[in-house]
Formats: C-alpha cells, sequence, structure tokens
C-alpha cells in the first residue's frame, strides 16, 4: 500500500508544483478588467481562474484522504487547510500556505520512498 502511495504521490508532487506555479502567476498578472480586455476575454480568464481554484481544491481533497488513510495526521490536516483555502477561492491564502506544504509534502514522499525501498516498516 505505501509503495502504490509513493508511485501515486510523485505524480501528485509535480501536478500540486505546476497548481502553485499557477497561482503565482496569476498573482503577478493584472485583472482581466485591468487590461482593458473586453468582457468575453475577461468572462474566460474568470472561467479558467474558477476552474483552477476547483481542481486545487480537489486535488487537496484527495491528498488530505490520501496522507489521513496512512496516518500522516499532519500533512492531511495541512492539506485540508489549503483545501478550504481552494473551496474559498482564496489566492493570496494558497500562495502563503502553498509553498510549505508543497516542501513538507514532497520530503515527506522521499522519506517514505527511501523506507520503503529499504525493506524498513513504518
Amino acid at each position: 500500500m505505501l509503495s502504490s502511495f509513493c508511485e501515486d504521490s510523485k505524480e501528485r508532487i509535480n501536478t500540486l508544483r505546476h497548481v502553485l506555479f499557477h497561482f503565482q502567476q496569476l498573482a503577478a498578472v493584472p485583472a482581466p478588467a485591468d487590461r482593458g480586455q473586453p468582457a468575453p476575454a475577461r468572462e474566460t480568464s474568470l472561467q479558467v481562474a474558477d476552474q483552477s481554484f476547483l481542481f486545487f481544491a480537489t486535488l487537496m481533497h484527495a491528498l488530505k484522504n490520501a496522507l489521513f488513510s496512512i496516518g500522516a495526521d499532519a500533512l492531511s490536516a495541512e492539506a485540508g487547510v489549503l483545501e478550504a483555502l481552494g473551496r474559498e477561492e482564496d489566492s493570496p491564502g494558497i500562495r502563503e500556505h502553498g509553498p510549505g506544504f508543497y516542501d513538507s509534502f514532497k520530503q515527506f514522499v522521499e522519506q517514505l520512498s527511501a523506507a520503503a525501498g529499504s525493506g524498513e516498516k513504518s
């Protein structure tokens, strides 16, 4: 089970990195209305942002449950906070808390992978 978690998590690490990068990019780009875009372009930009929040919240929900199921309660709780921030569409909160979670999650998966590879039981 842990080996499967580690393999799945390696993909999630890359996905999470890309999603967090996306939120960093959203912060750097002026709001569509400020760029003088016509209404359809503003609506498209808002739809992309809405889908990003939904995707992020869904990803964090899955990570929260997976981490809880293997006993990583602290990381699961962090994922839960990020899930709530995604549901609230709180981009500044995601940018604030996301990188720390990313680093912790990546380190956890690397340690778990090393332990699983060496035959240690955790």
